[in-house]
């Protein structure tokens, strides 16, 4: 498995702590997940997950959403 960071920051570009932060695959496949997938952020601003790769070499893509912030979710692709 490899750590995926995210970091959430206000407007004025500080970190903002205690936001709940989902992660999630767009499909399991062969069996990739992430753990865990909800967090939420520290006093740095970030929350992190485990990405654990399936039994099938593709690629998959991951998104981080924060909860009820209205914002688009960050996604990021992985080759597993």
């Amino acid at each position: 498995s490899v750590p995926l960071v995210v970091e959430v920051r206000d407007a004025d570009g500080f970190p903002v702590r205690g936001r709940q932060v989902t992660f999630s695959v767009d499909t399991a496949k062969g069996g990739t997940a992430v753990t865990p997938a909800t967090v939420e952020t520290d006093a740095r601003g970030r929350a992190s997950t485990r990405v654990t790769a399936g039994a099938v070499v593709d690629t998959a893509t991951i998104s981080a959403t924060i909860a009820n912030s209205g914002l688009p979710a960050a996604t990021f692709t992985v080759v597993i």
